[in-house]
């Protein structure tokens, strides 16, 4: 009887895959290991600030502003989601090698040649190597890949387009706080010079009095209106300290009462409402709702495109050596296949079909969304530009009404001079020229920031040469 076992050790199994990628552009990829700052802020100051005019708090917000940083961080973000994306639709290229190694253990047998009656052992081997390699194409399986890839690079452009927004709303932001710094700067002249009237007028009072020239009535009066004055100017300073507050948070400052706000010009320009055309405004305040729209579609076509099968061409190479018995004799054989494999994965219909439905909720939401912002871009143009001609038509009145009051001012002066109008008359007259031209102020910043946000609301420079 020949007994024979055997002992498997086989199923050894080796195998390596490799994707080859479409290749990448070499701008982008270096543009994503860039430094995110753009070159013009490596002139901004890292050292501690001690003054700000306009131009170096506009340049230190394009720089440090938190939203600013933000937006621009979205962009290289957006750049390596596309970057994903389109590295998942590209060909794959997959090289497997699988060995498979078997031994068999057999009982003694009579060797019948052999003049020992002692049974001889005989083992046998036998080994099976096998390599692949198989080509698949995206042509056609890997669409969905191709759609978000497309998805992803409208990404970018959108991300692009909400960090031109985050500045121009970020310069608008500082544009308007300076002016209000400033404006509330030349309004505390204005009470310190009051102030320095009144405390001098105080004194002259006082030292009439003591010589008996004017009544206590008069010295009391004075101080009353000193302690008013002194009260006011405070809050006046008080309120610059705020404005002043408001305008460093954001550009990322602490809060130093150190720092010196410089004086700007302030000048009211006549702009030409007639080069404020509202196709401009629409297409600006528009960008982003229409790019998203476009990213709704791609997502409509992704799923109406699911019937897709997946093909792949592939070679085999697979030799078989083959040892029997103590003198190891060898038998090989090998033999060589190829094919192509087709595989059909049936879509689920029904939750492409909810999936597009989805799609098309979203972008009609949008396509809404957009005569929205088309109707509310008309208004605000409509009313921003009757504002700036209100407040035109109240400068010039306010301008005449200054010129009146600065000679009645002068006229008054002449007559306490000569005794026929009292200190506290021509203190009246200063009052009243004082009031104005602080009420004038007050429009004339009206003025700058409506112009300012006119401009933002068409996507137009507020300020130039910054950058």
């Amino acid at each position: 009887m020949k007994l024979r076992s055997l002992l498997l050790l086989g199923g050894l199994a080796i195998a390596y895959s490799h994707r080859l990628f479409a290749d990448q552009d070499a701008a982008g990829t270096e543009s994503a290991a860039a430094n995110l700052q753009p070159a013009y802020c490596e002139s901004v100051s890292q050292g501690p600030v001690r003054s700000l005019n306009l131009h170096s708090a506009l340049k230190l917000a394009l720089c440090k502003n938190p939203a600013i940083v933000k937006a621009r961080s979205d962009i290289q973000a957006a750049r390596l989601a596309y970057d994903a994306e389109d590295a998942k639709y590209a060909s794959e290229l997959e090289f497997t090698v699988n060995e498979n190694y078997q031994t068999g253990d057999t009982s003694k047998i009579q060797n019948l040649f052999a003049t020992s009656t002692d049974p001889v052992e005989i083992r046998g081997t036998s080994e099976r190597l096998y390599m692949s390699l198989r080509w698949t194409a995206p042509w056609w399986y890997k669409s969905e890949f191709k759609y978000e890839a497309a998805k992803s690079q409208l990404g970018i452009h959108l991300a692009q387009v909400r960090y031109a927004r985050t500045e121009q709303d970020t310069i608008f932001s500082v544009y308007k706080a300076f002016l209000a710094a400033v404006v509330q700067d030349r309004k505390l002249r204005i009470e310190n010079q009051k102030l320095q009237a009144i405390n001098e007028q105080s004194l002259v009072q006082q030292k009439n009095f003591n010589l008996g020239r004017s009544s206590e009535l008069g010295v009391v009066i004075e101080e009353g209106n000193l302690l008013n004055q002194q009260l006011t100017t405070g809050d006046t300073q008080e309120l610059l300290e705020t404005k002043k507050s408001e305008l460093l948070a954001l550009l990322g400052i602490k809060d130093d009462p150190a720092i010196v706000v410089e004086d700007h010009p302030l000048q009211a320009r006549t702009v030409d409402l007639q080069a404020f055309g509202i196709d401009k405004a629409l297409q600006y305040q528009s960008q982003e709702t229409h790019i998203q729209i476009a990213q709704q579609a791609i997502e409509i076509d992704k799923h109406d495109d699911v019937w897709k099968p997946n093909i792949s061409t592939w070679a085999g190479y697979s030799p078989y050596i083959k040892s029997v018995g103590t003198s190891q004799g060898r038998e090989i054989n090998d033999w060589v296949s190829v094919g192509v494999e087709v595989q059909v994965e049936l879509p689920n219909f029904s939750a492409s079909d909810a999936a597009v439905k989805v799609a098309n909720h979203d972008k009609m939401v949008l396509s809404e969304q957009l005569q929205n912002i088309a109707e509310d871009t008309r208004s605000q143009s409509r009313q921003l530009q009757q504002k700036l001609n209100k407040l035109i038509g109240q400068m010039d009145l306010l301008d005449k009404l200054q010129k009146v009051q600065e000679r009645r001012v002068e006229a008054g002066r002449k007559s306490v001079e000569l005794g026929s109008m009292n200190q506290l008359e021509f203190q009246v007259l200063q009052s009243n020229l004082d009031a104005t031209a602080m009420q004038r102020y007050d429009k004339l910043f009206d003025y700058l920031v409506a112009e300012a946000e006119l401009k933002h609301l068409y996507g137009m420079e507020i300020v130039e040469n910054i950058r």
